[in-house]
């Protein structure tokens, strides 16, 4: 498998309140890549995203989870997050190693509380979001109504890529407002059907491209000054002016469909690819930097290049049964190899690490190397715990670690000494910090955080 180069990397959390149909779009999203050759479905359980037994059992997600796809000139990797506010803390840690973020509004439901406390931890993270407008065939929806409440409730400049052709279940495409097509998905091939604009929509059409025309000259004096004098835009201007908004976050696309049937899903990849930044010119706008392991040493900023020496943060620790013990680590600078020993900074003990592996559900592929910006497993490290920081020994820094929300409820467990292993009690003081939990590893007296 070939090492992705910085720039073509997209790191992308799903985010949304339960039911709004995350996992079924990440299903859609892989599946119109090409990374997957059949379309599961949440309610058979079989979604490459929801694989373990509790997910399937219950229909939602637990757990995050990563799908790693290649489209056009991006490889991505997407992370299913749950949208449950008990497991916020799979969301945050998500969050915290993403360089963009796919937002989902249900059509149904409509901006729900969830909704704008997620968006607050968006906002606070600082990072660029495409919002997805899913369930259009749903009876009674409104597509241009949940726009304007998604301006209105998270107070954004949030603009449709997509206009809808039909309603509730004779929503049949979209019409791609970038390429000024309209796009059908194909009942049993990933890849859509593009066609032109029908001759009734045309007016529809060039109308909405117009409003999004002044929206993104409106961002940047010199394409308004441009707009201005000609009266519109040059294509590769237009889409250099949208670009450079949403990854200053002073652009929120809207794009519309529905991830059930696939409508309006080619349009997002093509968003994802195309106006979210890589890890390259995220760091341009948020600079990498950590700190030295000595309290109160100066600032540390690396850059997100593959001659920069290694350094990442381990953002999910879980307990395989085929792979054993794996790390999910978001690489921030320099290249990794497999089976080399890594530094952790945070707890400033030597690892050594055990096999690399690209991410795809509960798929692991093993990989020779990664490189600065990707996402990847790595087996055997036993010390490092979610939050962590791992790096080259030699020039060590540290990362600020991954922000949890305070438990609300506490509880102290008494497990029998005689019928619990040692490895039991270590994969459950090795969670993420969601859950205080006690455990005493050999007397069964002394308490121990997690």
């Amino acid at each position: 498998m070939n090492v992705p180069p910085t720039e073509s990397i997209r790191n992308v959390a799903v985010v949304s309140n339960a039911g709004s149909g995350k996992t079924s779009l990440v299903e859609a999203l892989a599946y119109c890549a090409g990374s997957l050759t059949t379309l599961g479905s949440v309610l058979a359980g079989t979604t490459a995203s929801d694989f373990e037994p509790e997910e399937t059992h219950r229909r939602t997600s637990l757990h995050t989870s990563v799908l790693r796809c290649s489209y056009k000139h991006g490889t991505l990797n997407i992370l299913d997050t749950p949208g449950s506010p008990s497991f916020v803390g799979e969301t945050r840690s998500a969050v915290r190693v993403a360089d963009g973020v796919i937002l989902v509004v249900s059509a149904s439901m409509g901006v729900r509380s969830e909704i704008e406390r997620l968006w607050a931890v968006i906002h606070d993270a600082g990072l660029p979001c495409v919002v997805f407008v899913n369930d259009l065939d749903k009876e009674g929806t409104n597509f241009a109504q949940v726009a304007e409440d998604v301006v209105k409730e998270l107070e954004i400049a949030a603009m449709p890529l997509t206009l809808p052709i039909g309603t509730g279940a004779q929503l049949t495409a979209v019409v791609d407002l970038l390429q000024r097509l309209v796009i059908t998905p194909h009942a049993d091939r990933p890849h859509p059907q593009e066609a032109p604009v029908p001759s009734q929509l045309c007016d529809r059409v060039e109308q909405a491209r117009r409003r999004l025309t002044e929206l993104v000259a409106e961002g940047d004096e010199g394409l308004l000054d441009r707009y201005l004098t000609d009266g519109e835009l040059a294509e590769e201007a237009f889409l250099e002016g949208l670009r450079a908004g949403v990854q200053r976050r002073v652009l929120v696309p809207i794009v519309g469909g529905s991830a059930l049937r696939r409508i309006g899903v080619a349009t997002l990849l093509n968003c994802l690819v195309d106006l979210l930044p890589s890890p390259f010119s995220r760091a341009q706008s948020a600079p990498l930097q950590g700190s030295g392991l000595v309290e109160g040493s100066a600032r540390i900023t690396r850059q997100p290049l593959a001659n920069e020496p290694f350094s990442g943060v381990v953002f999910k620790t879980l307990i395989d049964p085929f792979v054993g013990r794996l790390s999910y680590v978001r690489l921030y600078s320099g290249t990794l190899e497999a089976d080399t020993t890594v530094y952790n900074a945070t707890r400033q003990v030597k690892e050594r690490g055990g096999h690399l592996f690209s991410i795809m559900g509960k798929k692991y592929t093993p990989i020779p190397r990664a490189t600065a910006g990707d996402i990847v497993g790595i087996g055997k490290l036993k010390d490092s715990l979610t939050g962590d920081t791992l790096c080259d020994e030699r020039v060590p820094i540290r990362y600020p670690g991954i922000s949890f929300a305070r438990p609300v409820v506490s509880l102290l467990s008494n497990p029998n000494p005689k019928q619990i292993s040692r490895k039991s009690v270590w994969v459950s003081t090795s969670s993420s910090k969601k859950i205080r939990a006690w455990s005493s590893c050999a007397t069964w007296k002394r308490k121990k955080w997690c």
